[in-house]
């Protein structure tokens, strides 16, 4: 059985359920008129995926087929905008949806036991993401206190030939974070020779904002990384581009000495969407 992945609690619905992306958020206003006009603007689905109680009974001894029964019988007669998660036993359509379909949304499938309990506190089942890598210039460093590496900051090239941030990997062993500063140490540049030293910023992608304080930075900002000239090139593994960036922190996967900085554009994550 597979099934889109996604986590939430609704109040009245005893369903777990995946919400839309994070920018529905700007609904909650005061003004009825307001919310109105941003609903309709950016409406909401509800999609549920697996029901933990109904009328007062529960059902979390149920095997999850029973569970999921339950579930499609409940929404039967639901508003469009609740809906059931597609959920597939063949095979062969789950494995596709494994490989990732980014023109239909997914980023991977959810496989449970279709005889499988509810557990509290427990996964009894399993997230299967497709692995996608690509190779990235390293234009950047983080630090931690003990001087061990804390990320990497990944540009690539776009078709102007500026260099774009990415995205960061974070993903290193212990033995890693301890020797690769003294392997950066020979990159280490100027700011004002740094094709980043106007600043950076992570684009918003699909899923709404800018990644957070660590995904920009302004010359007015305190710098908390490290430029590198930008001629190093890791290869990297990532679940799914969000637009021109990674959506989660990338995982580091090994140095491609055979690569130029210059040939790592922008395309290796256009072509993945």
């Amino acid at each position: 059985d597979g099934d889109d992945p996604g986590a939430g609690e609704s109040q009245g619905v005893p369903a777990r359920a995946r919400r839309e992306p994070p920018g529905r958020a700007q609904r909650l206003h005061p003004a009825a008129s307001r919310v109105a006009r941003l609903a309709a603007a950016t409406p909401a689905r509800f999609v549920a995926f697996d029901l933990l109680a109904r009328d007062g009974r529960d059902l979390r001894e149920q095997p999850y087929g029973q569970r999921r029964a339950a579930l499609a019988d409940f929404l039967a007669a639901a508003d469009p905008v609740v809906a059931l998660t597609p959920s597939v036993g063949d095979p062969e359509v789950a494995e596709r949806w494994a490989r990732g379909d980014l023109a239909a949304g997914y980023d991977g499938v959810v496989a449970k036991p279709v005889d499988g309990r509810y557990e509290p506190g427990r996964r009894g089942w399993w997230k299967v993401k497709p692995d996608r890598t690509a190779d990235c210039v390293v234009a950047g460093c983080r630090v931690g206190g003990a001087g061990e590496l804390s990320s990497l900051l990944l540009g690539l090239y776009d078709h102007a030939g500026d260099l774009r941030h990415v995205g960061v990997v974070s993903s290193f062993s212990r033995d890693q974070r301890h020797a690769m500063p003294a392997t950066l140490a020979p990159y280490v540049t100027d700011l004002d020779e740094h094709p980043w030293r106007h600043g950076f910023a992570l684009e918003g992608g699909s899923i709404g904002r800018l990644a957070g304080s660590a995904g920009r930075w302004t010359p007015q900002m305190t710098r908390d990384w490290i430029p590198l000239r930008p001629a190093l090139v890791c290869e990297v593994g990532y679940d799914r581009p969000d637009g021109l960036r990674f959506r989660h922190p990338a995982r580091f996967r090994r140095w491609r000495p055979d690569r130029t900085a210059a040939s790592c554009t922008v395309d290796q994550l256009t072509d993945a969407s």
